[in-house]
This record gives C-alpha cells, sequence and structure tokens, in this order.
C-alpha cells in the first residue's frame, strides 16, 4: 500500500521537475 503511493509520489515529482532534485537519492545524476 506505501509502495504505491510512494510511487505516486515520486512520479508526479519527477513528472513535473525532472532536473530540479536538490540531490541524487538513487546514485544517479538526478535522474533514476
Amino acid at each position: 500500500m506505501s509502495r504505491n503511493i510512494l510511487w505516486l509520489i515520486i512520479s508526479m515529482l519527477f513528472s513535473q521537475e525532472k532536473t530540479i532534485i536538490p540531490y541524487d537519492w538513487s546514485g544517479h545524476q538526478g535522474y533514476v
């Protein structure tokens, strides 16, 4: 349940601001 919500939030964030990420939290350069 929480996983779906998490992915929903992440997808929304990436959808609106793909290059506006304060830090790379996946080890990538801002992109996943």
